[in-house]
């Protein structure tokens, strides 16, 4: 009885376990329907604010990141970024290259033609949940909707310069699209 039973336990929870396959979760993390399917929205009613934040993404994890940027996964910023799309009504709509800044200040930013890029605030912009006894910084690099599309079928560059780093982030082309659509379809 003993033995039936184990055996009805191991086989009911090995049916009852979702696929493990690392594989498959990289390869639906790299389509920008995940990316829509997974981007936040927060609406501020009292200031008017809504915004849209796409999941973010983490350099070190991302295919190809050497080869795009010529440096090695071990001088990728280990922080997450991503794109945020700040909505305010009677403005244009900003588009934000977010980056959880956890160690340094962020003293400038530049995209691949040179132009320096506008940084900003997060929490300023926005209402964030750090919790008081957190020391984090949350940084804005400011792009626009011509940037992105402009960008879409590329994998654009950005350089961020700091007092105690500097590092490469880069764009997924399949991110860029996946934030292009969403607009569009909202």
């Amino acid at each position: 009885m003993k033995k039936s039973f184990a055996f009805f336990v191991a086989f009911f929870l090995l049916g009852c376990t979702a696929s493990n396959n690392p594989t498959e979760s990289v390869a639906a993390l790299n389509t920008p329907n995940w990316v829509v399917q997974h981007a936040q929205v927060k609406e501020d009613a009292l200031r008017s604010i809504k915004t849209i934040t796409f999941p973010p993404l983490l350099a070190p994890h991302l295919p190809n990141y050497q080869d795009i940027t010529g440096m090695s996964t071990m001088q990728a910023p280990t922080t997450p970024y991503g794109i945020a799309v700040i909505q305010r009504s009677n403005t244009p709509d900003m588009y934000v290259v977010y980056i959880n800044e956890t160690s340094s200040s962020l003293d400038e930013a530049r995209a691949e033609n040179g132009n320096k890029l506008p940084i900003i605030p997060m929490d300023e912009l926005i209402n964030t949940d750090n919790s008081p006894g957190t020391i984090s910084e949350n940084f804005g690099i400011q792009i626009n909707l011509a940037f992105l599309e402009k960008n879409r079928h590329r994998n654009p560059q950005i350089k961020v310069f700091g007092k105690q780093d500097s590092f490469i982030i880069f764009l997924p082309d399949y991110y860029i699209s996946a934030v292009l659509k969403y607009i569009q379809q909202h």
